[in-house]
């Protein structure tokens, strides 16, 4: 069978996978699903596997590609497509643009897969309130803590809760679901996944005269409020280089050092290949472009 060929021993193979797609309450089945270790990431390759009388064309690539990355997707990492009379110039071609491998028969028995680290790398983060700014802004208030920790009162003295779970509210169950900011959030999610950064924000206005935020015992008066969603979904090259370290006393020690951009990210990951959990891993995060704006859509002020 392929994917006996395509999994090592510890990794969890299930034939005919039924997955869940993003908004579908229906499972989608993938012909094989491979589950385990690729360098230093837990992942998930979805194989389809063609045997046709003909190479694969652009027509079926398209088919199979539609339900990994299209709007009704099922989540993997890697997408591999197996034919036993290969692949036409187009499909081959299309393939290589959206990061799909390709495998004839012959080559996917004697594929390694569970040796590499992945060249592509993708990052996708769900639509979420990153920053919320008010207007008199707080003195002497750190803005990161006075989202979790501030709570929002309204002119009456009811408590609406975290500022955090406020503007989740305002957004997503008022300023999303109203004229104009309805069908905002789709094309926002549409633009990003089509800017050389995948990432993007939007924002929402409200009048908020009389209210006030409580912050670690001390109360502020507020007028407005801004709030901003952020998404992401970029997909960048990632690289990966092995290190050995020898000891005083003649041992050696193994480390892999992956480095990866997605998102406007650059992460470095540094950590042994030891067996077992690693005592030790070193991550660090830095902005590509730490001063480039991102894109922004702006719903009307409410």
């Amino acid at each position: 069978m392929i994917e006996r060929q395509l999994a090592p021993a510890n990794a969890s193979v299930t034939e005919s996978a039924m997955l869940e797609a993003f908004g579908l309450s229906t499972m989608r089945e993938a012909d094989v699903l491979i589950k385990g270790d690729f360098g230093a990431y837990q992942m998930k390759i979805a194989v389809e596997a063609k045997d046709e009388r003909r190479k694969l064309d652009l027509t079926t690539l398209d088919a199979i590609v539609q339900k990994y990355r299209g709007e009704c997707r099922v989540a993997v990492d890697r997408i591999v497509v197996v034919s036993r009379r290969g692949f036409s110039k187009g499909a081959t071609e299309k393939a290589k643009a959206l990061g799909v491998e390709l495998l004839t028969l012959d080559e996917a028995k004697v594929k390694d897969w569970f040796s590499e680290t992945p060249a592509n790398v993708r990052f996708e983060s769900k639509p979420h309130i990153c920053q919320v700014v008010f207007d008199p802004s707080p003195e002497g208030v750190e803005p990161t803590s006075l989202l979790s920790e501030g709570r929002i009162f309204c002119p009456h003295g009811h408590d609406h809760g975290s500022i955090r779970e406020y503007a989740n509210h305002v957004m997503f169950c008022h300023a999303l679901l109203a004229e104009p900011g309805k069908g905002k959030l789709r094309e926002l999610e549409e633009a990003i996944r089509g800017s050389p950064e995948g990432t993007g924000t939007l924002t929402a206005d409200f009048e908020r005269q009389g209210w006030k935020v409580l912050y670690k015992g001390t109360e502020h008066a507020i007028e407005k409020m801004r709030v901003v969603l952020h998404a992401s979904a970029a997909k960048g090259e990632g690289s990966c280089k092995t290190y050995v370290r020898s000891s005083t006393d003649g041992s050696t020690r193994v480390f892999r050092h992956i480095e990866m951009t997605a998102a406007r990210q650059r992460v470095s990951i540094v950590m042994p290949v030891d067996r077992g959990v690693p005592d030790k891993i070193t991550l660090r995060l830095d902005s590509v472009h730490p001063h480039e704006k991102r894109n922004t859509a702006s719903i009307i002020s409410q």
